[in-house]
């Protein structure tokens, strides 16, 4: 109401108002921040009421679908199997930066998941056929910071290789035992 009222009296008085109108901005813009920090530390509906396995293929279907690229899941042990809800939300942002990497810098046109269980170990496999690290790494961004520190919270490892043809394979293992939850 008061944005309302602040565009209605900028054309009587635009100095004094510009500053209100400025100030308001400022407080919108943090409060929004606030906003999306918090929904980022949220659980996701399709994860929280489906699990991990449908949130992945949701993830999939949204993103690489609309971006042109085509994708495998293939997925072993894991249906119908819910995680400890930390090791679900970590595995399941680690997966949502990966495929926003893949998206924004590989150039690629296909990519391949794997999502499986080995022992006590949640092991999440994505590769591309995109135009790979590079010579640089290209390790140092902030979504390959935050990657690793999900990955470190959960006591997990990840590991980057090249792909056998051309491209990127990043291996994530995660304990799902109670020392990760």
């Amino acid at each position: 109401m008061r944005w309302e009222s602040l565009k209605e009296a900028l054309a009587e008085h635009p100095a004094e108002e510009k500053k209100a109108l400025h100030q308001l901005t400022t407080a919108l813009d943090e409060t929004a921040a606030d906003v999306r920090t918090l929904s980022h530390q949220m659980m996701p509906r399709t994860l929280e009421e489906n699990g991990l396995l449908p949130a992945i293929e949701d993830v999939l279907e949204k993103s690489l679908s609309a971006s042109g690229i085509t994708f495998r899941l293939e997925h072993f042990r894991v249906e119908d199997r819910r995680f400890p809800e930390r090791v679900e939300l970590g595995v399941y942002r680690v997966f949502q930066e990966l495929v926003s990497n893949i998206i924004r810098h590989s150039a690629a046109t296909e990519v391949s998941v794997q999502l499986y269980t080995n022992q006590e170990r949640l092991i999440l496999v994505v590769e591309d056929n995109g135009c790979g690290l590079g010579s640089a790494g290209k390790k140092e961004g902030i979504g390959m910071l935050n990657i690793t520190s999900r990955i470190t919270t959960l006591k997990g490892e990840i590991s980057w290789q090249p792909s056998p043809d051309k491209g990127t394979v990043a291996a994530v293992r995660i304990p799902i035992t109670s020392t990760a939850a």
